[in-house]
């Protein structure tokens, strides 16, 4: 996919974020893989979600969706020692979007690249990860950092989408996932 050819965007509406829920549930076989559907939408209702949508300029599809959370300093430490699994981390352990501050330090932790079945294979992944990156950018400029990245990785494909944003193994969680986080 060229990337002319996709818009990326973290304005998300109501209706793409039902969309992005139901691209979690498509995504993985098992339902306890996914964010149950009314925490999903309870944190985007809060603005607690830091979300890239792709959307194909030619049709307007959902092609995929990246989803960050910037998480509580404890919530971030019992997800790097693998003591919580994602569906530990409640609405209350998440830091939403407006009440990030100037001139401080935060753990964002980087839940999830989807990529609807029909685009894989075709790039969309980079550019969303590429977009990660320009998001944080986007957030230094206005003096809010971002210190560290965790990922929990369980598959071949998560663990090179983590290398690719620069994180290296740190342990497993009680679930044997590979703990990942930025140096």
């Amino acid at each position: 996919m060229n990337k002319e050819n996709v818009l990326i965007t973290s304005e998300i509406s109501e209706e793409m974020e039902k969309q992005i829920i139901n691209l979690d549930k498509e995504s993985f076989a098992n339902p306890s893989d996914y964010w149950e559907e009314n925490k999903s939408f309870e944190l985007f209702k809060q603005n607690k979600k830091i979300e890239l949508a792709a959307v194909n300029k030619k049709n307007n599809e959902l092609m995929g969706y990246t989803l960050c959370l910037v998480l509580t300093e404890e919530e971030y430490q019992q997800i790097r020692l693998g003591n919580h699994l994602e569906s530990d981390i409640e609405i209350k352990d998440v830091i939403a979007k407006n009440e990030l501050k100037e001139n401080n330090t935060y753990n964002l932790y980087f839940s999830i690249i989807a990529i609807k079945p029909k685009y894989r294979q075709q790039k969309v992944g980079n550019i969303l990860l590429e977009s990660v990156y320009e998001e944080i950018e986007k957030y230094k400029q206005k003096n809010i950092y971002f210190s560290k990245m965790l990922a929990y990785v369980v598959t071949p494909g998560g663990h090179a989408v983590s290398r690719k944003l620069g994180l290296k193994e740190v342990g497993k969680n009680i679930e044997g996932a590979i703990v990942m986080e930025t140096g």
